[in-house]
């Protein structure tokens, strides 16, 4: 079982937009963020690419403010991991140092860790089972049985589009991940 970080374990997106409306002076909420690529989102349109990465690296360095999507992650984790080999396979712009502080200080049981360079190697570094939030990995034919996608603001308008691939799942909690899984 292989699970991205950003968007289904943390909730990086809160922290970015934390940051973003600071810097900016004006509101960010999750539920606005329209596309998985912030810069093709409506809400950050006129914000560069190279000040989006600032946001998302100064949330990481600030790990300890970033919250888990779901408070109960670390007991359901820890039941998958009575059944699965649990991995995280991610392409976060957080250091290795960050991604292990926040897995650990957040109690996120896992075996492994895949820190990659960037969201266009995960579809190649999948175990079976795979859970994102990226709907576009249905598109670059993973090498996962079964991908999950946790619903999420930036990919529900993409659901009804990949409900004809056989081997994407859309879940839209943590409960449902689990009761799928066991």
């Amino acid at each position: 079982l292989s699970i991205d970080l950003d968007g289904v374990l943390a909730d990086t997106i809160n922290s970015v937009n934390k940051i973003a409306a600071k810097s900016l002076k004006r509101t960010f909420r999750k539920e606005d963020v329209t596309d998985f690529d912030l810069s093709k989102s409506n809400l950050y349109s006129d914000v560069s690419p190279k000040q989006i990465k600032w946001f998302f690296n100064e949330a990481w360095r600030n790990y300890t403010e970033i919250k888990l999507e779901d408070k109960r992650i670390p007991e359901i984790l820890k039941d998958l991991g009575r059944y699965y080999e649990i991995w995280i396979v991610t392409g976060t712009s957080a250091n290795d140092e960050q991604i292990k502080g926040w897995l650990e200080r957040n109690n996120v049981f896992y075996n492994k860790l895949v820190h990659l360079d960037g969201q266009n190697q995960k579809s190649e570094n999948m175990a079976k089972i795979h859970i994102d939030d990226y709907h576009e990995l249905a598109l670059m034919k993973p090498s996962c049985e079964t991908l999950i996608i946790l619903n999420q603001p930036w990919n529900r308008e993409h659901r009804e589009t990949l409900n004809g691939y056989k081997n994407v799942v859309y879940l839209d909690s943590w409960s449902e991940i689990h009761k799928f899984l066991i």
